[in-house]
């Protein structure tokens, strides 16, 4: 009886997850792949490394992925005493 409830909520489960991906996706599509307030990977050096450099500062940045988020921050409580260090998405 208990598989049976588990079985079904794994079901469930999938479903809520395949339909908001699928509307997830279609909202990303409409909006042309663009989500404001968010800096795209091809934005960062512009936006955040390069007025950095102009004033002569040293800057190092780390594009991670977000499997990799939590060892990123461990990195970042590592260089916060040394450092200027933020972290975005």
């Amino acid at each position: 009886m208990l598989e049976k409830l588990i079985a079904g909520l794994r079901q469930d489960y999938m479903e809520t997850i395949e339909r908001s991906a699928g509307r997830f996706i279609t909202a990303l599509e409409k909006a042309d792949f663009q989500v404001p307030g968010f800096l795209t990977q091809d934005g960062i050096y512009g936006e955040k490394v390069a007025p950095r450099l102009a004033k002569g500062d040293k800057v190092a940045y780390f594009i991670v992925d977000a499997l990799r988020y939590e060892m990123g921050l461990e990195l970042v409580e590592g260089l916060k005493a040394e450092s200027n260090v933020t972290v975005g998405p």
